[in-house]
């Protein structure tokens, strides 16, 4: 279906050529076509058996694992673990436009007010019907809860490329990867979810518009920063302390070579920091905070990064709360989370206690601190150099507590996204024009 909607595009709606819930999606682009690089995925979302959510900071992109922009087998653009970086971009605004732009368009529930008991809540409740349709027989479909990807976000390429030339890549194909965990698409984990049937806006060229110099345009070199994944792993540690009294603490290092980004020019560095083990998350079945789309903070935690023999901070690297949050901000500008967000705690509360503070805090659950509290921690920090060897410093302080052992102490998961710079070049070959991709 396409429909005109300025002089010289035509809004082309694609379907899916494959569509598996829970599983995957693949468009195709017609051949010879001139396509606007502003891609937009519609209809994005899932429905989920009576009481469930989405997860509050992903919001409807909680059902992309992975994404990629494909000509035939040939890879031009990807993200992976897109979920969990898309969570991410849906913070990484000012407050108000999270509550008045962002949540509209994910379903997220991002975006934070005092409420009437003084008390920081989410705004979703005034502006954003964000629950998954419960109807547990039918799965029915309400558009409401569906929400719009601007693929520029996920595949940065198409921020650099004004136009998609299907008469060089003549096998053009967007590849989605659903996500099957439902702990990660719903608020709850024993909620069965069916991802709903999305659809590819793309605008196209009309024929009576395309120009040589449009076409000697289209097909120009292109450079981007793509974002691509790695993982260091932090092993449990509660053996350490087992056999000490409540409050003894001890030092945990890790130290691990980072090998996926060798051989390529590093950019920007952003690290989530998640548990191992999916079910920490949960209790009673339901997910605490933001579950595995936040980031957790650890106590007294120490990281630096050694790059090509060098390390990037000076001391013993970043050391606080402060140091961490500000290096964020300068690094990739707003980052919308609540108060106590990114702290272990509210003062010198201890968790599983009830809490004292209760006034301009994140809503007390049971009159427990609230499970916001200690979920935003995001790393990130600017490199700015092409790496031959990169090694992650990372440390914590586990403490024997035997009421919340894991917060501590349990096995985290370290998810690295960096800005690797990445190049189409195009050139003739006789009578058609070839294109290779390459690391810059």
């Amino acid at each position: 279906m396409s429909a005109v909607y300025s002089r010289g595009f035509t809004s082309n709606y694609i379907d899916p050529r494959i569509d598996q819930p829970n599983s995957r999606v693949e468009f195709r682009f017609d051949k010879d076509k001139l396509y606007s690089s502003n891609l937009r995925l519609v209809n994005v979302g899932a429905n989920v058996e009576t009481g469930g959510k989405y997860n509050f900071i992903a919001g409807c992109y909680g059902v992309i694992k992975h994404i990629r922009l494909m000509d035939g087998n040939q890879e031009l653009s990807s993200l992976r673990e897109a979920n969990r970086y898309l969570s991410f971009l849906n913070v990484n605004n000012s407050n108000a436009d999270n509550v008045n732009v962002v949540m509209p368009l994910n379903k997220s529930s991002n975006g934070y007010e005092l409420n009437d008991e003084a008390f920081v809540d989410t705004c979703a409740t005034e502006l954003v019907d964000n629950d998954i349709e419960p109807n547990i027989n039918t799965m029915a479909v309400n558009e409401k809860r569906l929400g719009t990807l601007d693929l520029r976000h996920a595949l940065p390429l198409l921020s650099s490329m004004s136009m998609l030339n299907t008469g060089v890549f003549e096998n053009l194909r967007l590849v989605v990867e659903l996500e099957s965990d439902n702990k990660k698409v719903s608020q709850r984990d024993d909620r069965a979810t069916k991802t709903q049937r999305p659809l590819l806006i793309a605008d196209s060229l009309d024929e009576d518009m395309v120009s040589e110099k449009i076409l000697k345009a289209s097909m120009a070199d292109v450079n981007w920063f793509e974002v691509e994944h790695d993982l260091m792993t932090v092993p449990d540690n509660d053996a350490a302390v087992a056999g000490e009294a409540d409050g003894f603490s001890v030092e945990q290092k890790t130290s691990n070579t980072i090998n996926g980004f060798n051989n390529k020019f590093l950019n920007r560095m952003l690290i989530c920091t998640d548990y191992s083990v999916g079910t920490a998350h949960f209790a009673a079945n339901t997910v605490q905070g933001p579950g595995h789309f936040g980031s957790l903070h650890q106590f007294r935690r120490r990281l630096n990064a050694r790059i090509n023999g060098s390390n990037l901070f000076s001391g013993d690297g970043l050391t606080s709360r402060s140091q961490i949050g500000m290096l964020l901000s300068r690094t990739y500008g707003d980052v919308n989370i609540p108060l106590y967000g990114d702290m272990g705690c509210i003062g010198d509360e201890l968790l599983a206690n009830d809490a004292n503070n209760n006034t301009s805090v994140p809503v007390t659950v049971l009159k427990k601190q609230s499970p916001l509290v200690g979920h935003f921690q995001w790393i990130g920090f600017s490199v700015g150099d092409r790496i031959n060897n990169f090694v992650l410093e990372h440390s914590r302080t586990n403490v024997k507590d035997i009421l919340i052992p894991k917060q501590n102490n349990a096995a985290l998961d370290l998810h690295l996204f960096g800005e690797v710079r990445k190049t189409i070049q195009f050139m003739s070959n006789g009578s058609n024009m070839v294109y290779n991709v390459s690391y810059a």
